[in-house]
């Protein structure tokens, strides 16, 4: 009794801490992105910035979202080590809301960062920004984010057809 009390205990302490360490992501202030070192340098701060957009509702703190945004823009556009690629797939899914825009492109860049060794792997890399979609979507719906039947239809597909769907739009 007293290790799943102690087990528990634990899992809450873990849960709070990764809640508030979210939450209170500070944005980095004079980023200096000019060669490759420096964007290697900020990767961290790239995956916390992310982390704290998935963590943070659409319509909260809009004014640190655009700082966030503005630093993963930043970010995103000039790293040397990752390629995104965004075609009609892509746009036409978060064509009417710029975070959705914002948070594929950058859960594209947290996969990858996250998983070296696949950060060239289209597929898995769409894959992973079409779940940040769908779960910053499912989190804001009708709080900052509007009803989207594309979203919709994904939202209803398990994991393969998912995959096969991605798969199939990006060819």
């Amino acid at each position: 009794m007293k290790t799943i009390k102690t087990i528990s205990f634990a899992f809450i302490i873990a849960f709070f801490s990764t809640s508030l360490a979210a939450q209170e992501f500070q944005v980095p202030q004079n980023v200096t992105l000019q060669n490759e070192s420096d964007f290697k340098n900020y990767e961290s701060d790239v995956v916390n910035a992310v982390t704290w957009l998935e963590n943070t509702p659409v319509n909260q703190q809009s004014a640190k979202r655009k700082e966030v945004n503005t630093f993963l823009l930043q970010w995103m556009t000039g790293t040397p080590t990752i390629s995104i690629d965004l075609g009609e797939f892509q746009t036409g899914l978060t064509a009417d809301n710029p975070d959705l825009l914002v948070m594929y492109l950058a859960g594209w860049s947290k996969f990858a960062i996250e998983n070296p060794a696949e950060k060239d792997n289209k597929l898995m890399c769409n894959l992973a920004a079409v779940k940040s979609v769908l779960n910053l979507y499912s989190n804001n719906l009708g709080k900052g984010i509007s009803k989207n039947k594309k979203i919709e239809k994904l939202l209803k597909m398990d994991e393969s057809k998912l995959q096969a769907y991605v798969q199939k739009e990006i060819k």
